[in-house]
């Protein structure tokens, strides 16, 4: 009976314990009552998570007039497209309690009352469970700063109101280089950089190629990790820094015999979009990056231009029909410059020699009528030019890649040498098809086992070593390399690593990264896939 009693009153008591110490998830939201259209209110989410670790979503959807940018992740990944603000964890924070916030930008053209609401889902027990936010209600006072007849009610906003083909474009992805400046004495040449990232928050990186003579020392890495090596510089961001824009320098240091040599520099800047690395040139101008602000910002992006509206021609072209309040919107401005007879044979060639500190914004107007930014709303998404060379005439000669119509394997920003290495490798494989290394897309992993400057019989040369993958050829950097396996997971690819140097004379293998086909760093393959490195 004792023994029954004290069973039941272990039970109880674990029972009780439960219930105590299991705590419900909990979502709450705060944010302001009232705001002044044009202006920005800030959104903050409170997390009681209870015993949740694994991956989970916040998201809300907001009005269209309204866009949203990070303030506060809490580690977590922060999105806004298609009017969804979104919070993604892989892996929820120790805290019990978590707190992030955003800000969210009003269009001075609205007016009126929204709700925000919201949900959290997550993952218990392999079911997806989710808990909804009490919407909160949001009033927006007019802007004294526009004209009442142009105001617009917010629920009616997304089919009133053409889009302002005058904003520019505040999200684009734009990497500046200020145009070097030698010392008169040291004869060192400071380069100043602009990054102006949008809502990107992610993996980045700077690679600028330094011309032969020249040695290279950081100045202002803003958190980066600076590597040079081989003529190359690099910076790397896991996170970049949570400002819309920040600027980075370093310095070139010429050997004696290259003081007086005048230097050209060509780099790029490449950023996770999505699941995707997306790079873009970076452009070079005569600007003043030593003190960038968010007054000055837009003269150094857009060169001092202040695009025009276009006709109401081009409207109609581009929208539904216009109603009355946006044909208010074209009266009430200036007269378009496009309409002045005196400014049509004015090139835009002009706009990259007219200094952008000092030149009057309205002599170069006419310049960017031809190519408005909203013509291409998303330019950095365009592949560098090197790769739009048809890619029947780059890999013809192997028909076992040729896939004119599946362009995912030069879909990433490819180098001229990268691309004579591909073509090498298809020449050296014509007679051994069978062991070419082809390009596999996303990070992966592959353990290289030899190099050297002529091919080899692989099934003859490799027999000795008894290995039980397949190995494979590329060439890259006049090397014809060799290697094995190919892995997501960078510690399976050390592992490999260590299992040829124990049971093989293999005694100087190593781990080789590669990001859509393409070397890169070991660093940087593991950056990109936030993965831990291991000795």
């Amino acid at each position: 009976m004792i023994r029954l009693f004290i069973v039941f009153f272990s039970h109880l008591l674990g029972i009780l314990a439960f219930e105590f110490l299991t705590e419900d998830v909990t979502c709450s939201m705060k944010t302001v009552k009232e705001v002044e259209a044009g202006k920005d209110f800030i959104v903050e989410v409170t997390i009681n998570k209870g015993s949740i670790e694994s991956f989970s979503r916040f998201q809300q959807e907001i009005p269209a007039g309204l866009t949203a940018k990070p303030v506060k992740s809490a580690n977590g990944e922060f999105k806004f497209a298609d009017k969804k603000v979104k919070m993604v964890w892989f892996k929820l924070p120790a805290t019990q309690q978590i707190t992030f916030s955003y800000s969210v930008h009003v269009d001075q053209r609205l007016i009126g009352k929204f709700n925000l609401g919201g949900n959290f889902s997550y993952i218990e027990n392999n079911e997806r469970k989710t808990v909804s936010i009490d919407p909160l209600s949001v009033q927006i006072r007019p802007s004294p700063l526009i004209d009442p007849k142009l105001i617009v009610d917010i629920n009616s906003f997304e089919s009133a109101v053409i889009p302002d083909l005058t904003r520019k474009d505040y999200t684009a992805v734009n990497c500046i280089r200020q145009t070097p400046v030698r010392s008169a004495k040291t004869d060192i040449i400071i380069v100043n950089l602009l990054v102006h990232k949008g809502d990107r928050g992610k993996f980045a990186k700077i690679e600028e190629r330094i011309p032969t003579g020249f040695s290279v020392e950081p100045i202002e890495n803003r958190s980066g990790i600076f590597i040079y090596k081989n003529q190359t510089l690099k910076y790397l961001w896991m996170n970049m820094p949570p400002d819309d824009f920040f600027t980075l320098s370093y310095k070139l240091i010429p050997r004696p015999e290259y003081r007086n040599k005048e230097i050209t520099l060509n780099g790029t800047f490449s950023y996770i979009e999505g699941d995707q690395t997306r790079s873009i040139d970076i452009v070079q101008r005569d600007a003043d990056l030593t003190k960038v602000t968010k007054e000055n910002i837009d003269n150094i992006l857009y060169a001092g231009i202040d695009l025009p509206t276009l006709p109401v021609e081009a409207l109609m072209q581009e929208s539904k029909p216009l109603d009355r309040t946006v044909i208010m919107v074209e009266k009430s401005r200036p007269a378009p410059v496009v309409t002045q007879p005196a400014q049509p044979t004015v090139a835009p060639p002009q706009i990259t020699t007219a200094p952008i500190i000092t030149e009057p914004a309205k002599e170069t107007i006419a310049a960017v009528v031809i190519v408005p930014p909203v013509t291409k709303p998303e330019p950095v998404d365009t592949p560098k030019p090197v790769i739009a060379s048809p890619p029947a005439e780059t890999l013809k000669p192997a028909p076992v890649i040729t896939k004119p119509a599946e362009p995912k394997i030069v879909k990433p920003v490819v180098k001229p040498r990268e691309v004579k290495n591909i073509q090498a490798n298809i020449r050296a494989s014509r007679t051994d098809k069978t062991y070419i290394l082809l390009p596999d897309t996303g990070i992966y992993f592959r353990v290289q086992i030899a190099a050297g400057h002529k091919p080899v019989n692989i099934s003859r040369y490799f027999k000795k070593y008894n290995l039980k993958e397949e190995v494979k050829r590329e060439q890259h950097e006049g090397w014809y390399k060799y290697s094995i396996g190919s892995f997501r997971n960078y510690k399976e690819a050390r592992d490999q690593r260590a299992s040829l140097w124990d049971n093989t004379n293999i005694d100087d293998a190593f781990v080789a990264a590669y990001n859509n086909g393409m070397r890169i760093t070991v660093q940087e393959a593991l950056m990109i896939s936030n993965q831990k490195w291991y000795k």
